[in-house]
């Protein structure tokens, strides 16, 4: 959730510029001068894996990102499903009325 108003000189450098309704375009996020920060307020962008992955080899050419989004957050709730079940007592707290 975005509260408050971003500011700076690094707004002049939008991370994108996104088509307006009324065809006037209008610019989200920033980039830092020497290129190593940016910033978006544009919810799940790197949810895609085919933005993901362009967007990271921009970053480094010589790497090959392959991540898969989707499968990366199915595995990392069934560990965490399977580390609450290991070390609580779920029938214990189901059975709390």
């Amino acid at each position: 959730m975005h509260l408050g108003e971003t500011s700076g000189a690094s707004l002049n450098r939008p991370f994108a510029t996104l088509a307006g309704r009324d065809s006037a375009d209008m610019h989200d996020g920033a980039i830092s001068i020497d290129g190593t920060v940016i910033g978006t307020y544009i919810h799940g962008i790197f949810n895609d894996d085919d933005f993901l992955h362009a967007f990271l080899n921009t970053l480094h050419s010589d790497a090959i990102s392959t991540s898969k989004y989707e499968q990366c957050v199915e595995d990392t709730l069934d560990d965490l499903a399977c580390h609450m079940e290991e070390h609580i007592d779920i029938d214990a707290l189901l059975d709390i009325s």
